[in-house]
């Protein structure tokens, strides 16, 4: 299951949110990295995704807001590098 995961998404996870419960700055972690993929794999229309973005930015802290404190990556199951994912999708999203 894991590698089907990995073989199909730019950033493969599952919505265990485990991370986003242990986040600092409350960023929901498995949506951003949800929309993030839709973007990557071209599988939604693309202004819906940044339109997805900048409404949970309206609630929820940006992703380009985590510290790096590295909480969520010690509970991530699948050994994620959570804060550099987060990058990615800051730089999609917010640039």
């Amino acid at each position: 299951m894991h590698e089907i995961i990995n073989d199909s998404t730019a950033i493969p996870r599952t919505f265990c949110d485990y991370c986003a419960d242990y986040c600092k700055k409350e960023i929901p972690i498995s949506k951003y990295f949800s929309i993030y993929n839709d973007e990557m794999s071209s599988n939604v229309d693309q202004m819906l995704n940044f339109l997805y973005y900048n409404n949970y930015t309206e609630r929820y802290a940006k992703a380009s807001q985590c510290v790096g404190c590295g909480a969520c990556e010690k509970v991530c199951p699948q050994h994620i590098e959570i804060s550099s994912e987060l990058e990615k999708v800051a730089e999609l999203f917010e640039n």
